[in-house]
């Protein structure tokens, strides 16, 4: 039945009441809005406040279970809660309540491809961005540190372990830290004495506690290297530790060998025929410990193969570098 006119002194009462509580004044319109089956229309606020609740259900609930929510997650689900809310605002008025600008029907399919669109984006993210990788007991953690404190590393034994998840334009103090220890690799096919004389030059040159070993690559050389040059007495006296390929794989595939089976702070590659100068583990510890994302490179110079020495004052002839396309060159 329609409802009932209100008595004069009741319009009154009710006018003077409004005049002294603004609050009331505002919520009176709602109170007296009809649904179309004469209910009051207090239930369409909380079908859209439901929806709203339902819009951020992924982001709240993987907050929850402690996983890492990603920006895009949370923009989509606000994205999509205040295109509710002014669905329901903008809605025209009727005679009998506010008229849907949207079918009812048309909800559960927006959700649901929202909610494959979120869940896709946090299985994205925690396979290419894990929280944490293996480590050992004295891995440095590359944790964020607070107050402008950079991360300290542990000395070697395991690799670097990531506590947080990748930021792509994280600060600077967020990517310091403290290396301590370096491991040398280097890729050997067929370099004989070559091997030898670029181990002992590493051990000379480089301090103790800084280097914590020399791995060798040993890629189908023959005879093999640990047979006639490395030997096990010489793997003993310079921190050597060999890993062989029985059949020559080329030079990423005994690379990629190597720094498995690094275990320093900082694991550099280097030609199985080198001689590093003096000092030259400084601008490693220093240029990467301001940034562990970054890649150091060093000159190239020319070297004397019979005493081992660098020729002439210096002054690299070239550097090695790879190029956006991702060719290598030198």
């Amino acid at each position: 039945p329609p409802p009932r006119p209100l008595r004069p002194e009741l319009v009154v009462r009710r006018r003077w009441r409004a005049a002294r509580r603004p609050w009331l004044a505002r919520l009176q319109p709602l109170r007296e809005r009809r649904r179309p089956d004469g209910g009051s229309m207090a239930g369409g606020l909380g079908a859209c406040v439901g929806r709203v609740a339902f819009l951020c259900a992924i982001p709240l609930v993987a907050a929850i279970g402690g996983f890492y929510v990603d920006r895009a997650v949370a923009f989509l689900s606000f994205l999509a809660a205040v295109a509710e809310v002014c669905l329901h605002v903008c809605a025209p008025r009727g005679r009998k309540g506010r008229q849907n600008l949207r079918p009812a029907r048309v909800f559960p399919l927006q959700l649901g491809l929202i909610y494959c669109v979120q869940l896709w984006l946090l299985a994205f993210h925690q396979v290419s961005s894990p929280d944490s990788a293996p480590s050992g007991d004295d891995a440095p953690d590359l944790v964020e540190a607070a107050g402008g404190e950079v991360a300290d590393g542990g000395g070697g034994g395991g690799g670097a372990a990531f506590s947080q998840p990748f930021e792509l334009d994280a600060p600077p103090e967020a990517l310091r830290w403290r290396p301590r220890t370096i491991s040398v690799v280097l890729p050997c096919a067929e370099e004989r004495e070559y091997a030898v004389k670029t181990v002992k030059s590493f051990f000379d040159v480089t301090p103790a506690e800084v280097l914590h070993e020399i791995v060798v690559v040993d890629d189908g050389s023959s005879p093999p290297l640990s047979e006639k040059y490395l030997t096990p007495e010489v793997q003993k006296k310079y921190k050597v530790k060999i890993c062989r390929h029985e059949q020559t794989v080329g030079l990423i595939g005994a690379k990629k060998t190597g720094g498995d089976a690094a275990s320093g702070d900082i694991v550099a590659f280097f030609d199985c025929h080198v001689a590093p100068q003096k000092n030259w583990h400084k601008d490693f510890l220093r240029l990467i410990g301001e940034n562990y994302r970054r890649m150091v490179v060093p000159q190239i110079t020319v070297l004397d193969v019979d005493s081992w020495t660098q020729v002439g004052g210096g002054g690299g002839m070239s550097k090695c570098y790879v190029t956006w396309d991702g060719d290598f060159k030198w």
